[in-house]
């Protein structure tokens, strides 16, 4: 697991970044990352901060970093659920697969 200021616990799929507003760049909390420069401004969640925390997302072909609790975090999220659900059922159906060919 790994956990950092402001973020929630999390796993080895995503690790806690702070993105740095002024000067447009994520930086990992604890962590083995490099630095990440932005091109573009992110919306300021609250204007009397200069940071906000942020995920870098590590599992599946893609890999995103998202400001916590904005849109994009919680698609996120709910993307890398439904994945994981998927994950489970498609095992589940392989096996069954497996045992009805051994039936026959």
């Amino acid at each position: 697991m790994i956990t950092g200021p402001e973020t929630v616990e999390t796993d080895l799929d995503r690790a806690p970044f702070t993105f740095h507003h002024e000067k447009q760049h994520f930086t990992p909390v604890g962590g083995e990352y490099p630095r990440v420069m932005i091109t573009q401004q992110l919306l300021l969640n609250n204007p009397e901060k200069t940071s906000s925390p942020a995920t870098l997302w590590t599992t599946g072909p893609m890999h995103s970093i998202t400001l916590n609790g904005t849109e994009g975090a919680q698609s996120e999220e709910m993307s890398r659920e439904s994945g994981d659900r998927l994950k489970t059922a498609l095992e589940l159906l392989k096996d069954m697969w497996r045992t009805t060919e051994l039936d026959h």
